[in-house]
């Protein structure tokens, strides 16, 4: 009987590379290459070469040939679909492709067995992954209490000097403000959920009595490196995908092919947070980009090409890996928070409407301006920038 490895290795071969789904009346080209009829046909609208997408061998014959075989296949890997999503959904070491069981002290990462016995982490001091929550838990109750003090006693000393009440109002709110950002950080759950320890310089931050804020951005539309199908708002806050090309001056810094637009403001420092309503929207691509990234042709948006993103395709969320794969099945979200941690490079996805959170990239070296990235092709349904505060990261 088939591993469920292979069963996933065999499930790619039934997939897309356009959108990334099973098959839909596939077609062959030429060269040999499969594509849905209706992903392929839009490329070409926008490629006068007629060129394939995987091996960009110029197609002279725009003949598209059924093939039943693979759509039968198709249809069937599909049926065993819901078998695959019950493997348990664990965080893996990017390089060395193991399940992270260890928590560095001295780096404050999650690493691999074989990461531990590498050069870099030969002195350093480790934890299991479950000995470190509880520990992070305990810490962090302790700095909630001795906040909560803290505010108690500046509360009894506001009362007694009345005098210098206008120097002691300022301070209460600030130290509000400081509470409020560390009850965001709350732990009243059972265990700390492993999927948020790539957070722990924040975590950190707070014991140490200090806390870096994020920055919540208001993030505006780059017109001028937005797609020819795409139309962005006159308050440069949405963008929708529209079913004409239009024709616009070449900036340099506009995507041909792909439906992209970036941020205006690009960020090489700090923590900064984003939401985009994307409710309604079935196709859509979410994340951020490196200033560099190729803007011509087709090419896959994964952080080898400098693109840390998810998507929506239909009626699941996927990460653009080799090969594909989907997150653990839960609600698709009406609207997507965006974290992005520069010097700890971390890019992190949550469902703004539960705080859930849902895939984080870890292990990166930032080292590029990196911009918000939004990518939509469902027509006419808007991706729409929203503000909105930080779950708890």
């Amino acid at each position: 009987m088939a591993s469920i490895g292979q069963v996933e290795s065999l499930t790619e071969e039934v997939i897309c590379p356009i959108c990334l789904d099973f098959f839909t009346d596939p077609v062959s080209l030429e060269c040999g290459h499969n594509f849905c009829r209706s992903c392929i046909t839009r490329c070409w609208e926008m490629d006068e070469r007629n060129s394939c997408p995987e091996c960009r061998e110029e197609i002279a014959d725009r003949t598209l040939r059924v093939n039943r075989a693979l759509a039968n296949l198709a249809e069937k890997f599909q049926n065993l679909n819901p078998n695959l999503k019950g493997k348990e959904s664990k965080l893996h070491c990017e390089e060395h492709e193991e399940e992270l069981k260890l928590f560095c002290e001295t780096d404050k990462t999650l690493i691999c067995l074989i990461c531990r016995d590498a050069q870099e982490h030969r002195e350093h001091r480790f934890l299991p992954i479950k000995e470190a929550v509880t520990i992070c838990k305990d810490q962090l109750k302790s700095s909630l209490d001795s906040l909560t003090k803290k505010k108690s006693d500046f509360l009894e000393m506001e009362l007694q000097q009345k005098e210098k009440i206008s120097g002691v109002r300022e301070e209460a709110r600030r130290n509000r403000r400081i509470n409020d950002d560390v009850q965001e950080l709350s732990v009243t759950d059972e265990a700390l959920p492993v999927e948020k320890f790539d957070h722990l310089y924040l975590l950190n931050t707070v014991l140490r009595g200090t806390l870096d804020p994020i920055n919540r951005v208001s993030v505006t539309l780059d017109v001028e490196t937005a797609s020819p199908r795409l139309d962005v708002s006159e308050d440069r806050k949405s963008v929708r995908c529209i079913g004409t090309q239009r024709n616009l001056p070449e900036t340099g810094k506009r995507f041909t092919h792909w439906f992209c637009v970036l941020g205006s403001e690009g960020f090489t420092s700090g923590r900064h947070y984003w939401e985009v309503e994307v409710a309604g929207n079935r196709c859509w691509w979410l994340g951020v980009a490196a200033e560099s990234v190729e803007r011509k042709g087709w090419f896959r948006l994964s952080p080898e090409t400098g693109f840390w993103v998810i998507g929506r395709s239909y009626d699941v969320i996927v990460l653009p890996t080799s090969p594909v794969s989907r997150l653990a099945a839960g609600p698709i979200p009406g609207r997507v928070g965006v974290y992005l941690s520069y010097e700890s490079g971390t890019v992190s996805f949550y469902n703004a409407e539960t705080k859930s959170h849902l895939h984080t990239f870890t292990g990166n070296k930032f080292t590029e301006k990196l911009y918000p990235l939004f990518c939509t092709w469902d027509e006419n349904q808007w991706l729409r920038i929203c503000s909105g505060s930080a779950p708890g990261l």
